[in-house]
């Protein structure tokens, strides 16, 4: 280890956010996360307190070990230790759009912000189902996310919701999943934003209306690959704040970064080239 160096292991949910916060407030200029992409979620959600970066200068390192690994794909970071911990020793860092969500949840309302994707709808069910069983990670990161996507399948029923896109008009549509995307996978592979960039300054939305379980089988496919754009049911936009509201005040399930929410109400924000990243 370095000199000047701490090495903290985290012991539940929220420790890895409570640990960067407390070091930035520290004066520590380099946090580095090892894990996965919940772990790399919770380390830049404590980069910010009260609303606001603790350190604009201050930067992120990634060890990417976990599950789904969506945003060592979109980044394109190394695979091999030797390789990341070259990277980390680079005093280059490059500057990277963080997407801020404002959650109104059933109980509570929370401020989270994400590096990857933020999802609503049968995609939130997914994470949801994956984080309440340890067993289905055995299987790998593509068969994590694959069987209970299959799962939710059979039992998810489409939602009605209210989506409002920068200054235009707020329109309502039934939906399976909407993806918030600052980058182009999730999902354990799921290339659900094949032209989203980490550095343009926007977010890329994707809206899969109102398919049925069939349809959503035999698209899957298509979305590995990044190809259903093109289907009839599959909308892209691109926006820097996008508003949404679910019909009659329901709740519907929501995924950021892997980490699930319960939501009535969310407006997400870009924020560009709002943090240092090192290690890609």
């Amino acid at each position: 280890m370095a000199d000047g160096a701490t090495c903290i292991i985290t012991e539940e949910a929220g420790h890895a956010s409570d640990v960067a916060r407390r070091a930035l407030h520290d004066g520590a200029e380099l946090i580095i996360a090892v894990g996965g992409d919940g772990t790399v979620n919770e380390v830049l959600n404590g980069f910010f307190d009260q609303g606001a970066l603790i350190n604009p200068q201050a930067e992120l390192g990634l060890v990417m070990t976990g599950t789904g690994s969506d945003v060592q794909r979109s980044l394109w970071t190394a695979h091999d230790i030797e390789s990341v911990i070259a990277r980390l020793a680079m005093p280059a860092a490059q500057a990277i759009d963080i997407g801020c969500c404002e959650i109104e949840g059933r109980t509570h309302s929370v401020v989270r912000y994400f590096l990857n994707v933020a999802t609503l709808g049968m995609s939130g069910e997914v994470a949801r189902l994956v984080n309440q069983s340890r067993f289905i990670k055995r299987f790998g990161p593509r068969l994590t996310y694959l069987i209970p996507s299959m799962m939710a399948g059979l039992t998810y029923r489409n939602k009605d919701i209210h989506v409002q896109i920068d200054d235009h008009p707020t329109m309502r549509a039934c939906i399976n999943s909407i993806a918030i995307c600052n980058a182009r996978y999730f999902g354990g592979g799921m290339m659900i934003a094949p032209d989203a960039d980490m550095q343009d300054g926007f977010l890329d939305v994707v809206t899969i209306g109102d398919v049925n379980a069939v349809e959503m089988a035999l698209q899957l496919p298509r979305v590995y690959r990044g190809t259903h754009l093109s289907h009839r049911k599959v909308a892209h936009q691109r926006a820097r704040r996008i508003s949404l509201r679910m019909d009659d005040n329901l709740v519907a399930a929501m995924n950021v970064d892997g980490e699930y929410f319960d939501v009535r109400t969310l407006t997400c924000a870009i924020m560009p080239q709002a943090l240092k990243i090192r290690g890609v």
